[in-house]
């Protein structure tokens, strides 16, 4: 859709210029997931791939040049650090990755500043959540093993802190809670049920995919064995095959507005995708049930 930006108001260009959408493929799958096509071209690939774009609502995309299934993963806010108690979004001053090697927790935070509060959901509570299973913190259903850890402070509700509070510069504990640890299990749980799906329908396993594909804030801040650890993203690919793409949003929309070949192309490509809507595929239930709970060892 077209419009003259004088009709639209508000937008510092010239009125007679013209501000063009990017169309949506379908339901909750917005013009961003086609900037994504746009920037990895599957699209003209033999090989299968899989772009994963997570947020609220992540988009998932399986295929290759002769056709390409797209669903919406519901799978909330978590992996943007919201419904996490110490959660925030991926800015200065957030933990963007956790590593446990005995009694030694360290961290990093992007900036490298002090912990100004919270965990980023793309990439540090990725980490903290993997980094405990794997230190055997938590069992593979996200539940306290030892209530005696010396990280783990009992008031009212069992709480491993992260980063005590004179390490902050908000005086404050940043800590994760067995429910902050559901809510990233049932967020991880739809994508995984997403691409298993989406496989599925696509008539493969998922470890005949070639190439993954990440993208926006995920694929800037993940660590790809914690990813793997926690099933985010299909284990038996070659990690030279798993590729960060960055704010493909973004830089899909760049392209489109340079090229007018990139945009003669939007209806053609769209003609190769097929809208799957995960919640009245039969298999729904039963493979979202499988993917919540069980963190796969590597």
């Amino acid at each position: 859709m077209s419009f003259p930006a004088k009709d639209l108001g508000g937008i510092l260009m010239n009125g007679e210029g013209m501000v063009t959408a990017i169309p949506l493929i379908e339901g909750y799958i917005g013009s961003d997931a086609v900037a994504n096509l746009i920037i990895t071209k599957i699209y003209q690939d033999d090989a299968v791939s899989l772009a994963i774009d997570i947020g609220t609502n992540s988009e998932i995309l399986l295929g290759n040049s002769e056709k390409i299934l797209a669903c919406s993963a519901p799978s909330g806010p978590s992996f943007e650090g919201a419904h996490i108690s110490s959660g925030m979004k991926a800015v200065t001053g957030a933990i963007d990755s956790v590593t446990i090697e005995g009694d030694c927790l360290s961290y990093t935070t992007i900036g490298d500043v002090l912990p100004k509060g919270g965990i980023c959901g793309s990439g540090g509570v990725i980490d903290l959540v993997a980094e405990l299973f794997l230190a055997n913190v938590i069992t593979k259903t996200g539940k306290f093993r030892d209530l005696n850890h010396p990280r783990i402070i009992v008031d009212g509700v069992p709480k491993f802190v992260v980063a005590r509070n004179d390490e902050t510069s908000t005086r404050s504990d940043i800590t994760v809670t067995e429910k902050d640890i559901n809510e990233f299990l049932l967020a991880k749980g739809s994508l995984k049920t997403g691409w298993t799906i989406l496989s599925e329908k696509y008539g493969i396993d998922p470890s005949q995919i070639d190439k993954i594909y990440l993208a926006g804030s995920f694929g800037t801040h993940v660590d790809i064995e914690n990813a793997i650890t926690l099933s985010l993203i299909p284990p038996d690919i070659d990690r030279k095959h798993i590729l960060f793409a960055g704010e493909t949003a973004i830089g899909g929309a760049k392209m489109a507005l340079k090229s007018v070949s990139e945009r003669d192309n939007l209806q053609q490509l769209l003609a190769k995708i097929e809208y799957v809507e995960l919640s009245v595929e039969p298999s729904f239930n039963r493979e979202y049930l499988r993917s919540i709970p069980p963190i796969s060892p590597v």
